[in-house]
């Protein structure tokens, strides 16, 4: 089974692109939205980039700077730099409280040198976002989406992060565990049969999995079926199918975990979700 493919079939990963240009002084992102991430690739030029909690960054060759969720952070560069970006909206369709978006640090820097791939899709994306082209907005949205997708193939197959997600699917042996969680998580998933499925004992599998995963793998499996049943809402399934699916008895066991965890219920949450939106 492909490591990537279950996570990205349960989550309508998705792009919008909305500035495309020169940056010459600030560019400001002022308000986080519980929706959505950032992305930014620089073309040329040179960026500082400082974040809410006073993070810096200084960006001198194109690069990829990829923020899973939402903060505030500014983006400024001196006229002189010649500096040219492509900015991004990127939406999970279940809001940015996802497995997936967990699974990155709060802001990922990756020169395009790193990854032929990566540079080949941010040259297309380059070359339609400083052109006035038929279909251009649809052509660069989805180029985003392309390029999402090479990212997370750089970083799985690079092993590039060492804690979240997708650290777990780039290890030899926690891999198999999450891919069995990812592809039906419906079944009781426990302990002592995810560590045979990574080849290992039972408090080594629980030990190391902790360590990065940065949580239990019972915690984990409760956190996929909720991202799962997130995706399932706002496809307007009904709360008791979602429940099923996900591996919960009826919509009343779901509801006391929606509660638990998100402190909604399945039908507030969904409603939440269409207020923001």
């Amino acid at each position: 089974m492909l490591k990537l493919s279950e996570v990205l079939n349960r989550f309508n990963l998705s792009a919008q692109v909305f500035y495309a240009g020169d940056v010459c002084g600030t560019l400001a992102f002022e308000h986080a939205s519980p929706l959505e991430g950032h992305m930014h690739l620089i073309k040329q030029g040179r960026l500082a980039i400082r974040t809410g909690d006073t993070s810096a960054y200084l960006i001198e060759r194109p690069s990829l700077v990829f923020m899973a969720r939402s903060q505030p952070h500014q983006l400024r560069a001196q006229l002189e730099a010649g500096t040219q970006v492509v900015c991004a909206s990127i939406l999970y369709g279940v809001g940015n409280n996802n497995p997936l978006a967990n699974a990155f640090p709060p802001v990922l820097v990756l020169p395009l040198d790193e990854d032929p791939r990566l540079a080949f899709v941010c040259t297309w994306l380059f070359d339609e976002a400083f052109a006035e082209l038929e279909g251009r907005q649809l052509a660069i949205n989805r180029l985003g989406e392309l390029l999402v997708l090479q990212m997370l193939r750089h970083l799985v197959e690079r092993a590039s992060l060492h804690t979240g997600m997708l650290a777990g699917l780039a290890h030899p042996q926690l891999h198999k565990a999450l891919l069995a969680i990812h592809g039906d998580p419906a079944r009781a998933w426990g302990l002592v049969e995810l560590a045979n499925l990574a080849g290992m004992s039972r408090s080594k599998f629980a030990e190391l999995f902790k360590a990065v995963l940065g949580q239990p793998p019972g915690d984990y499996l409760i956190e996929w079926r909720l991202g799962v049943a997130q995706s399932l809402l706002r496809q307007l399934k009904p709360v008791g199918l979602v429940a099923h699916e996900v591996g919960y008895e009826n919509a009343s066991v779901l509801a006391r975990v929606f509660r638990k965890k998100i402190g909604l219920t399945p039908l507030e949450w969904l409603e939440r979700q269409r207020e923001l939106a």
